[in-house]
């Protein structure tokens, strides 16, 4: 509770913002969830919820200054006297510049860098330094889940030079002081530092090739690598290849769950695979995939997943199927997959229904499937507000039965200001 009243006050401190800004967006979602749960050997469980999900984002008439504010709260609604949970996930101020694509955010955000996603409540800035190259900064105090290994320091940066349309080449560099790094020797330095590079080369518009690479730093090992390559024949056609390769020994070298999770100095996970896509006309689209895993450190495992997915989309109908096959060693990674999907607008009326299962070649606890299917019917109450619901029931060898519902309420306005 005292969290979500903290969530609460800072709203209140933004609002101030959004009174001055000529423009504001809210965008606001209610669930009211519900779920019974059967597991062989236990009792029957009953769970209830309310969760709301607020986004707010303004900005004044010249676009320069804007704010940006996504949180979310939830109540246990079958027992009201527990305490309830929130987080603020964005929530800053940006500034940009009118020059040199330059801009300053203040706040709580999200720090995209090669090395992986950071969440920061701190500052960041980025500018271009003439046509063709582009530095960025970031430091603050890291955002993470209430578990061990959270450092109080986090920052870095990342330079790029680049050849607009044909060639990018970035380094990036990030440090976390108090963040744990465990070696396979178990010992512990109280530090993360990590590198990262990518380049993208582009030698013709139907032709381009990503590669992207992490180095640890503190445990002097290569964390991941990966390549893909998309050629483009036609508009109507895309072909991709791509081959991925983490090192789970310096990958995971500062999880911050370090009691429960000690990766294998010899672990790694390689994939490659590729695609098709097709889009022979406005509204339909079908792909083919393949992928090969295989899986180092115990005992190795390889297997293969292939298939194929249909998308239809044309106002007021959307249909999609999926189907994939896994082959494995294993007797679980053996089986057929189908997914299925459709929804339909009438008037203020949206249905929805999906459906996806999996087919064991060998029974697993007597069973031979799991099973999941839902739907959902919503109504448009007015122009900013939709009423939703939804029932849902799923099955597999681990489970008896399922159910669960959701009732959520949908509201999104926007504000203009004559300012």
């Amino acid at each position: 509770m005292k969290k979500i009243i903290g969530i609460l006050n800072l709203v209140l401190i933004f609002s101030g913002t959004v009174a001055l800004a000529a423009e504001t967006q809210v965008s606001s979602t209610t669930l009211f969830d519900f779920s019974q749960r059967s597991v062989p050997g236990f009792s029957d469980e009953f769970h209830s919820n309310g969760t709301e999900f607020l986004t707010v984002n303004a900005a004044d008439k010249d676009q320069k200054l804007s704010l940006n504010f996504y949180g979310w709260g939830r109540l246990d609604l079958t027992d009201p006297g527990k305490n309830g949970d929130g987080d603020i996930t964005t929530g800053f101020l940006n500034y940009r510049f009118p020059k040199s694509n330059a801009h300053v955010r203040v706040g709580r955000f999200y720090e995209f860098q090669i090395t992986g996603v950071e969440q920061l409540d701190g500052v960041s800035a980025r500018t271009d330094i003439g046509k063709y190259v582009g530095l960025s900064v970031f430091a603050g105090a890291p955002v993470r889940v209430e578990f061990d290994n959270k450092g109080n320091l986090i920052y870095g940066g990342k330079i790029s030079l680049k050849v607009p349309k044909y060639l990018e080449v970035a380094v990036s560099a990030l440090t976390e002081d108090g963040s744990g790094t465990f070696r396979s020797d178990e010992t512990v330095t109280n530090r993360r530092e990590e590198l990262g590079a990518n380049v993208f080369f582009s030698p013709h518009r139907m032709v381009d090739l990503q590669a992207n690479g992490s180095y640890n730093l503190v445990t002097e090992g290569l964390q991941e690598q990966r390549y893909v390559l998309n050629v483009r024949p036609s508009d109507m056609i895309m072909v991709s290849g791509d081959f991925k390769d983490y090192r789970f020994e310096h990958y995971f070298a500062s999880t911050n769950m370090p009691w429960l999770f000690t990766p294998e100095p010899d672990g790694k996970l390689q994939s490659f695979g590729g695609s098709v896509n097709l889009r022979p006309a406005k509204g339909y689209e079908v792909t083919g995939l393949y992928r090969h895993y295989r899986r180092y450190g115990g005992e190795t495992a390889d297997f293969d997943r292939y298939g194929a997915q249909a998308r239809y989309s044309k106002e007021p109908l959307t249909l999609g199927l999926h189907y994939y096959r896994v082959d494995g060693q294993e007797s679980d990674l053996r089986y057929n997959e189908f997914y299925g999907y459709g929804e339909l607008r009438v008037a203020k009326l949206t249905y929805s229904l999906d459906a996806s299962t999996h087919v064991y070649d060998e029974k697993i606890y007597n069973e031979s499937l799991d099973l999941r299917i839902g739907g959902s019917v919503g109504y448009q109450l007015t122009k900013e507000l939709q009423i939703t619901g939804g029932l849902s029931y799923a099955t597999n060898p681990h489970l008896n039965d399922d159910f669960s519902g959701t009732i959520w309420l949908t509201y999104n306005t926007q504000i203009n200001s004559k300012r």
